[in-house]
Protein backbone atom coordinates (compact mmCIF):
# COMPACT_ATOMS: atom_id res chain seq x y z
CA UNK A 1 0.00 0.00 0.00
CA UNK A 2 2.87 2.34 0.75
CA UNK A 3 4.41 1.83 -2.49
CA UNK A 4 1.74 2.50 -4.26
CA UNK A 5 1.17 5.54 -2.60
CA UNK A 6 4.06 6.72 -3.20
CA UNK A 7 3.76 5.84 -6.85
CA UNK A 8 0.46 7.46 -6.59
CA UNK A 9 2.06 11.35 -4.90
CA UNK A 10 5.24 10.61 -7.68
CA UNK A 11 2.82 10.87 -10.53
CA UNK A 12 0.43 13.91 -9.10
CA UNK A 13 3.97 16.00 -8.42
CA UNK A 14 5.34 15.08 -12.60
CA UNK A 15 1.72 16.31 -13.15
CA UNK A 16 1.86 19.11 -11.18
CA UNK A 17 5.91 19.82 -13.06
CA UNK A 18 4.49 19.68 -16.24
CA UNK A 19 1.14 22.02 -15.59
CA UNK A 20 3.97 24.73 -13.57
CA UNK A 21 6.13 24.54 -17.03
CA UNK A 22 3.11 24.54 -18.98
CA UNK A 23 2.10 27.56 -17.47
CA UNK A 24 5.57 29.36 -17.19
CA UNK A 25 5.57 28.58 -21.23
CA UNK A 26 2.01 30.48 -21.53
CA UNK A 27 3.42 33.63 -19.24
CA UNK A 28 6.32 33.91 -21.84
CA UNK A 29 3.77 33.83 -24.72
CA UNK A 30 1.56 36.04 -23.41
CA UNK A 31 3.91 38.79 -21.57
CA UNK A 32 6.79 38.58 -24.13
CA UNK A 33 5.28 37.19 -27.12
CA UNK A 34 5.79 40.73 -29.08
CA UNK A 35 9.78 40.42 -28.11
CA UNK A 36 10.29 36.90 -29.88
CA UNK A 37 9.14 38.84 -33.17
CA UNK A 38 11.77 41.32 -32.79
CA UNK A 39 14.65 38.95 -32.67
CA UNK A 40 14.50 38.96 -36.36
CA UNK A 41 11.90 41.90 -37.47
CA UNK A 42 14.13 44.30 -34.96
CA UNK A 43 17.00 44.63 -37.23
CA UNK A 44 14.32 46.82 -39.52
CA UNK A 45 12.79 48.97 -37.39
CA UNK A 46 15.55 51.32 -36.08
CA UNK A 47 13.31 54.34 -36.80
CA UNK A 48 10.72 52.67 -34.53
CA UNK A 49 12.68 51.35 -31.74
CA UNK A 50 15.09 53.84 -32.06
CA UNK A 51 17.46 54.82 -29.31
CA UNK A 52 16.23 51.56 -27.39
CA UNK A 53 16.66 49.36 -30.72
CA UNK A 54 19.70 46.96 -29.21
CA UNK A 55 18.49 46.99 -25.53
CA UNK A 56 15.34 45.80 -26.83
CA UNK A 57 16.58 42.93 -29.06
CA UNK A 58 18.94 41.78 -26.19
CA UNK A 59 15.61 42.14 -23.72
CA UNK A 60 14.46 39.93 -26.57
CA UNK A 61 17.01 37.54 -26.79
CA UNK A 62 17.21 37.19 -23.43
CA UNK A 63 13.80 36.33 -22.77
CA UNK A 64 14.01 33.81 -25.49
CA UNK A 65 16.62 32.12 -23.96
CA UNK A 66 14.40 31.93 -20.39
CA UNK A 67 11.54 30.49 -22.69
CA UNK A 68 13.83 27.71 -24.08
CA UNK A 69 15.23 26.75 -21.46
CA UNK A 70 11.44 26.12 -19.86
CA UNK A 71 10.42 24.41 -23.02
CA UNK A 72 13.02 21.49 -23.38
CA UNK A 73 12.24 20.63 -19.55
CA UNK A 74 8.65 19.05 -21.58
CA UNK A 75 10.50 16.32 -22.68
CA UNK A 76 13.07 13.82 -20.47
CA UNK A 77 13.47 16.95 -18.26
CA UNK A 78 16.10 15.17 -15.85
CA UNK A 79 18.41 14.41 -18.91
CA UNK A 80 18.36 18.53 -19.23
CA UNK A 81 19.08 19.94 -15.98
CA UNK A 82 21.86 22.37 -17.32
CA UNK A 83 19.39 23.86 -19.21
CA UNK A 84 17.04 24.47 -16.54
CA UNK A 85 19.31 25.85 -13.82
CA UNK A 86 21.32 28.12 -16.75
CA UNK A 87 17.47 29.87 -16.97
CA UNK A 88 16.75 29.99 -13.64
CA UNK A 89 20.44 31.60 -12.95
CA UNK A 90 19.46 34.30 -15.43
CA UNK A 91 16.13 34.67 -14.17
CA UNK A 92 17.19 35.03 -10.36
CA UNK A 93 20.07 37.42 -11.27
CA UNK A 94 17.71 39.73 -13.13
CA UNK A 95 15.62 39.60 -10.04
CA UNK A 96 17.85 40.36 -7.80
CA UNK A 97 20.05 43.55 -9.87
CA UNK A 98 16.15 45.26 -10.51
CA UNK A 99 15.81 44.67 -7.00
CA UNK A 100 18.69 45.92 -5.54
CA UNK A 101 18.77 48.95 -7.86
CA UNK A 102 14.75 49.21 -7.40
CA UNK A 103 14.06 49.68 -10.89
CA UNK A 104 10.10 49.80 -11.72
CA UNK A 105 10.78 46.90 -14.35
CA UNK A 106 11.22 44.29 -11.30
CA UNK A 107 7.26 43.95 -11.19
CA UNK A 108 7.63 42.36 -15.07
CA UNK A 109 10.14 39.78 -14.15
CA UNK A 110 9.11 39.23 -10.56
CA UNK A 111 6.30 36.32 -11.57
CA UNK A 112 8.41 34.56 -13.91
CA UNK A 113 11.18 34.00 -11.11
CA UNK A 114 8.30 33.28 -8.42
CA UNK A 115 7.55 30.06 -11.70
CA UNK A 116 11.00 29.28 -11.98
CA UNK A 117 11.30 28.23 -8.58
CA UNK A 118 7.92 26.77 -8.37
CA UNK A 119 8.96 24.33 -11.59
CA UNK A 120 12.61 23.90 -9.63
CA UNK A 121 10.66 22.68 -6.39
CA UNK A 122 8.58 20.09 -8.33
CA UNK A 123 10.55 18.86 -11.03
CA UNK A 124 11.82 15.09 -11.29
CA UNK A 125 15.96 16.07 -11.24
CA UNK A 126 15.36 16.44 -7.29
CA UNK A 127 18.78 17.55 -5.49
CA UNK A 128 20.63 17.30 -9.39
CA UNK A 129 19.63 20.87 -10.07
CA UNK A 130 21.79 21.78 -7.58
CA UNK A 131 24.76 19.97 -9.16
CA UNK A 132 27.30 19.30 -11.71
CA UNK A 133 28.89 16.58 -13.85
CA UNK A 134 31.13 14.16 -12.93
CA UNK A 135 33.82 15.22 -15.39
CA UNK A 136 34.67 19.34 -16.84
CA UNK A 137 36.26 19.95 -19.99
CA UNK A 138 39.34 22.02 -19.69
CA UNK A 139 38.97 23.74 -22.82
CA UNK A 140 35.51 24.84 -22.46
CA UNK A 141 36.76 26.18 -18.86
CA UNK A 142 39.22 27.69 -20.76
CA UNK A 143 36.81 29.13 -22.95
CA UNK A 144 34.65 30.17 -20.36
CA UNK A 145 37.43 32.10 -18.69
CA UNK A 146 39.12 34.03 -21.55
CA UNK A 147 35.32 35.50 -22.35
CA UNK A 148 34.31 36.06 -18.48
CA UNK A 149 37.34 39.07 -18.23
CA UNK A 150 35.85 40.96 -20.87
CA UNK A 151 31.92 39.75 -19.77
CA UNK A 152 32.59 40.95 -16.31
CA UNK A 153 34.10 44.51 -17.14
CA UNK A 154 31.21 44.99 -19.07
CA UNK A 155 28.88 44.56 -16.27
CA UNK A 156 30.24 46.33 -14.51
CA UNK A 157 30.01 49.08 -16.53
CA UNK A 158 26.42 48.59 -17.13
CA UNK A 159 25.77 48.30 -13.25
CA UNK A 160 27.04 51.89 -13.15
CA UNK A 161 25.33 53.41 -15.72
CA UNK A 162 21.68 51.51 -14.40
CA UNK A 163 22.58 53.17 -11.06
CA UNK A 164 24.31 56.38 -12.64
CA UNK A 165 23.11 57.34 -15.47
CA UNK A 166 19.69 58.67 -14.83
CA UNK A 167 18.95 58.15 -18.15
CA UNK A 168 15.87 56.50 -20.51
CA UNK A 169 17.61 53.36 -20.33
CA UNK A 170 18.11 52.97 -16.86
CA UNK A 171 14.52 54.41 -16.16
CA UNK A 172 13.58 51.52 -18.17
CA UNK A 173 16.08 48.85 -16.68
CA UNK A 174 17.57 48.76 -19.59
CA UNK A 175 21.36 48.56 -18.72
CA UNK A 176 20.35 45.78 -15.84
CA UNK A 177 19.54 43.56 -18.48
CA UNK A 178 22.29 43.59 -20.31
CA UNK A 179 24.33 43.23 -17.64
CA UNK A 180 21.99 39.74 -16.92
CA UNK A 181 22.95 38.79 -20.44
CA UNK A 182 26.62 39.23 -19.47
CA UNK A 183 26.29 37.26 -16.32
CA UNK A 184 24.11 34.55 -17.77
CA UNK A 185 26.76 33.98 -20.72
CA UNK A 186 29.87 33.47 -17.56
CA UNK A 187 27.64 30.99 -15.88
CA UNK A 188 25.77 28.74 -18.10
CA UNK A 189 29.29 28.84 -19.92
CA UNK A 190 31.01 27.16 -16.06
CA UNK A 191 27.93 24.96 -16.05
CA UNK A 192 28.48 23.65 -20.10
CA UNK A 193 32.36 23.10 -18.82
CA UNK A 194 31.44 21.51 -15.68
CA UNK A 195 29.38 19.31 -17.72
CA UNK A 196 26.41 19.59 -16.19
CA UNK A 197 23.41 17.05 -16.94
CA UNK A 198 22.80 17.59 -20.78
CA UNK A 199 25.27 20.12 -20.94
CA UNK A 200 25.32 19.91 -24.73
CA UNK A 201 21.77 21.04 -24.96
CA UNK A 202 22.61 23.88 -22.73
CA UNK A 203 25.84 24.92 -25.15
CA UNK A 204 23.61 24.96 -28.41
CA UNK A 205 21.19 27.90 -26.55
CA UNK A 206 24.41 29.67 -25.19
CA UNK A 207 25.84 29.58 -28.23
CA UNK A 208 22.79 31.45 -29.94
CA UNK A 209 22.64 33.79 -27.03
CA UNK A 210 26.03 34.57 -27.45
CA UNK A 211 26.23 35.13 -30.74
CA UNK A 212 23.14 37.03 -31.22
CA UNK A 213 24.80 39.40 -28.72
CA UNK A 214 27.88 40.26 -30.58
CA UNK A 215 25.71 40.53 -33.92
CA UNK A 216 24.02 43.04 -32.16
CA UNK A 217 26.70 44.98 -31.76
CA UNK A 218 27.67 44.63 -35.11
CA UNK A 219 24.77 45.56 -37.14
CA UNK A 220 24.34 48.51 -34.25
CA UNK A 221 27.41 49.57 -33.05
CA UNK A 222 26.33 53.00 -32.37
CA UNK A 223 23.69 52.08 -29.94
CA UNK A 224 23.88 52.02 -26.48
CA UNK A 225 25.43 48.99 -24.71
CA UNK A 226 27.56 47.77 -28.04
CA UNK A 227 30.72 46.72 -27.33
CA UNK A 228 31.89 47.52 -30.50
CA UNK A 229 32.81 45.87 -34.23
CA UNK A 230 35.97 44.13 -33.16
CA UNK A 231 34.47 42.64 -29.77
CA UNK A 232 31.02 41.70 -31.11
CA UNK A 233 32.92 39.85 -34.24
CA UNK A 234 35.23 38.20 -31.57
CA UNK A 235 31.86 37.07 -28.89
CA UNK A 236 30.85 35.71 -32.57
CA UNK A 237 33.61 33.62 -32.84
CA UNK A 238 34.10 32.45 -29.51
CA UNK A 239 30.61 31.33 -29.71
CA UNK A 240 31.00 29.23 -32.79
CA UNK A 241 34.26 27.74 -31.37
CA UNK A 242 32.64 27.34 -27.77
CA UNK A 243 29.85 25.07 -29.79
CA UNK A 244 32.32 23.15 -31.51
CA UNK A 245 34.39 22.62 -28.32
CA UNK A 246 31.35 21.42 -26.74
CA UNK A 247 30.73 19.24 -28.97
CA UNK A 248 33.74 17.42 -28.98
CA UNK A 249 33.98 17.22 -25.08
CA UNK A 250 30.71 15.18 -25.31
CA UNK A 251 32.18 12.35 -27.24
CA UNK A 252 32.59 9.10 -25.27
CA UNK A 253 36.44 8.91 -26.47
CA UNK A 254 37.40 12.83 -25.80
CA UNK A 255 40.45 13.70 -24.93
CA UNK A 256 41.80 14.75 -21.54
CA UNK A 257 41.37 18.49 -22.70
CA UNK A 258 38.20 17.90 -23.80
CA UNK A 259 36.88 16.10 -20.94
CA UNK A 260 38.45 15.01 -17.26
CA UNK A 261 37.11 13.22 -14.67
CA UNK A 262 35.93 15.56 -11.65
CA UNK A 263 36.18 13.64 -8.92
CA UNK A 264 38.48 9.96 -8.02
CA UNK A 265 36.54 6.99 -8.55
CA UNK A 266 35.25 5.42 -5.79
CA UNK A 267 37.64 1.87 -6.19
CA UNK A 268 41.03 4.16 -6.69
CA UNK A 269 40.23 5.80 -3.31
CA UNK A 270 42.99 5.61 -0.65
CA UNK A 271 42.51 2.53 1.63
CA UNK A 272 40.52 0.87 -1.06
CA UNK A 273 41.50 -2.06 -3.69
CA UNK A 274 41.46 -1.63 -6.85
CA UNK A 275 38.91 -4.32 -8.58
Amino acid sequence: MRETGGMTMSRIKLGAFYLAVLITLGMFVLFTGELFMLLGLGFGLGQELGIHQLHVMGIAIVVFFGALTMLVQLYKPVTRVAAFQAGAVMIGIATLILALTGNASLSEVLPFFVAFVVVGLLHPAGRKLLTVGKKYSPALLGLTIVAAIPLLAFVINQLGLQTGAGDEHALMGHYAMMATLSLTIVIAGLLVAFESIGFRLLAWLLGVLTAYFGLLSVVLPIQASNVGVLWGGLTIVWAIVFVAVAEMSARENASSYFSRELRERDDLMPGKPAG
